[in-house]
C-alpha cells in the first residue's frame, strides 16, 4: 500500500520504474528490484511480481521462454532430449549445438537468448568438455550479448559430485568443481543470468540414476520458471547442502578466460 501511494506521488516514477539502455541481471531473490520489475514491461505476461516474486513463483511465471531462441548443448543426451521437447511445447526455438562446434557457435550464439549448457563427460576429455568448452561457449555468448536491453541468460547443468566425494570419478569431480567455480562468478554477474541446476544422478550413458533423464529435465524446468537460479533437482538433498559452498564458499570474484581463440 505505501509503494502504492508513494508511486502516485511520484507519478509512477518509483524506483522500479526507471529508464534503461541495457538492463543488468536481475539477481535478487524474494524482493523485487528495478531489473526484475522492468522485464515484465518488456514480458507483459511474465514477471508480474512488484514488491515480491512470491506470485511468479507460485504460477510459474517467472520466466520468459516463448519466441525466444535457445542455443543447447548435449541435445540428443538423456537430459538435452526431453529438455529439447520441453522448451519447444513452451513456445521456444531451440538450435542444437555440439559443445565442441566452435566453428558453429558464433553463428549461434549470434542471435540467442539462452544458452543451455547439457553436455557432459566421465571420459578422458573430461575437462575440456565439462569445464573448459563451456566456459569458452559462456564467454562467446557474453561477447555477443553486450549491448542488449536484456541480459542473455545460461542454464548449466552442474553435478552433486561438486559436494560429495569422487568415489573414483576422479575426473569427473575434479571437471564439475572447476566449472562450478566458474558457475559461481557468473552466478554473482550481472551481465548475465545464470542458471546451475545441480541434479542427482540420472539414468544416462554415463550411468545409472533412480531417476530418468526425463524426470530430470522436467524437475529442472518447472522450477526455472518459478524463476530459481540454483536448480536443485535432488532426491538426495546433497545439491541443498551444495548451495552453501556455491554461494558463500567459493571466492567472490572467480576470473575467467577465454580457453580457445575465436
Amino acid at each position: 500500500l505505501a509503494s502504492f501511494v508513494i508511486g502516485i506521488f511520484l507519478n509512477g516514477k518509483d524506483s522500479n520504474h526507471k529508464s534503461a539502455v541495457t538492463l543488468p541481471a536481475a539477481l535478487g531473490g524474494v524482493f523485487v528490484g528495478f531489473p526484475y520489475h522492468a522485464l515484465h514491461h518488456v514480458f507483459p505476461d511474465r514477471y508480474f511480481g512488484s514488491v515480491t516474486t512470491l506470485f511468479d513463483r507460485l504460477f510459474a511465471t517467472g520466466c520468459q521462454l516463448a519466441g525466444r531462441k535457445v542455443v543447447l548443448t548435449g541435445a540428443t543426451g538423456a537430459f538435452g532430449a526431453p529438455l529439447k521437447i520441453l522448451l519447444e511445447r513452451e513456445g521456444a526455438i531451440v538450435a542444437p549445438l555440439a559443445h565442441g562446434d566452435f566453428v558453429r557457435a558464433d553463428d549461434a550464439l549470434r542471435d540467442a537468448h539462452i544458452l543451455v549448457l547439457a553436455h557432459g563427460s566421465k571420459e578422458t576429455d573430461a575437462m575440456f568438455a565439462n569445464c573448459d568448452a563451456s566456459v569458452d561457449l559462456i564467454e562467446r555468448f557474453l561477447a555477443h550479448a553486450a549491448f542488449r536491453l536484456v541480459p542473455p541468460e545460461v542454464w548449466a547443468v552442474g553435478s552433486e559430485i561438486e559436494a560429495h566425494p569422487a568415489f573414483g570419478a576422479v575426473a569427473y569431480a575434479a571437471s564439475k568443481r572447476a566449472f562450478a567455480r566458474h558457475a559461481h562468478g557468473y552466478f554473482n554477474d550481472s551481465r548475465l543470468l545464470y542458471r546451475h541446476i545441480v541434479p542427482s544422478a540420472f539414468t544416462s550413458p554415463m550411468g545409472k540414476g533412480l531417476i530418468s533423464g526425463k524426470t530430470a529435465a522436467a524437475w529442472a524446468l518447472a522450477l526455472i520458471v518459478r524463476g530459481c537460479r540454483y536448480v536443485p533437482v535432488t532426491y538426495t538433498g546433497i545439491a541443498l547442502i551444495n548451495y552453501l559452498k556455491f554461494a558463500v564458499a567459493f571466492p567472490r570474484r572467480f576470473k575467467t578466460a577465454r580457453t580457445f581463440p575465436p
